[in-house]
């Protein structure tokens, strides 16, 4: 069609993608969720606050926010209001309902796979778009996995073998799901059609 052939993309697979921000940016700025908010929320506020921090001491970096604006951030959401910013966000929420596909996935033209857990901390309370509305969006949620948990489950993953370094190497199991749906999409492309002499995954 003419997405496929102005764009060249013919299909995509993703791990561990939030539908609705709006509906899960509260697992990191509150401590309902205790696990999130505790084991992530702060430290990663901390970082984001340092990084912040530079660009308002740093003379060569217009941003729109000062000294004081930073040091009164005391949540992620704080942080993502400046921040935000930045990028023509009026703020985070802002940002968060713009950044949300939960629905826009009936715009989506060409196939697309997305794996999550149902365990997933930072996505608790996400939107579940229904397959009718999303025509060419595959969902697969694992029962267990946590965020991006699932890199590090072998399963039925091929065997380990050895690299040219010498180190052992093996496929965990969320990579080598979504290489075989790309590998699928790319099997149904024609070179020709592609632009590409060949596909890899």
């Amino acid at each position: 069609n003419s997405i496929t052939e102005t764009y060249n993309v013919h299909g995509a697979a993703v791990n561990c993608c939030p539908m609705d921000v709006t509906r899960t940016s509260d697992n990191l700025n509150g401590p309902e969720n205790f696990f999130s908010f505790n084991v992530y929320g702060r430290d990663l506020k901390k970082k984001l606050v340092d990084k912040l921090m530079g660009q308002a001491l740093n003379p060569g970096i217009d941003v729109p926010f000062c000294i004081e604006d930073v040091e009164r951030c005391e949540t992620i959401r704080d942080v993502e209001n400046l921040l935000s910013l930045i990028y023509g966000f009026e703020d985070a929420y802002d940002y968060y309902e713009r950044s949300s596909v939960a629905g826009k996935l009936d715009k989506v033209a060409v196939p697309l796979y997305v794996v999550s857990s149902d365990d997933d901390p930072f996505f608790e309370g996400d939107a579940r778009p229904s397959t009718s509305f999303a025509k060419t969006t595959k969902f697969l949620y694992t029962e267990r996995g946590g965020h991006c948990g699932n890199i590090l489950h072998t399963g039925d993953a091929p065997d380990v073998r050895v690299g040219d370094d010498g180190r052992l190497l093996q496929c965990s199991w969320m990579p080598d799901e979504l290489a075989r749906f790309v590998d699928h999409v790319a099997s149904e492309i024609s070179p020709t059609e592609s632009g590409l002499g060949n596909v890899g995954v």
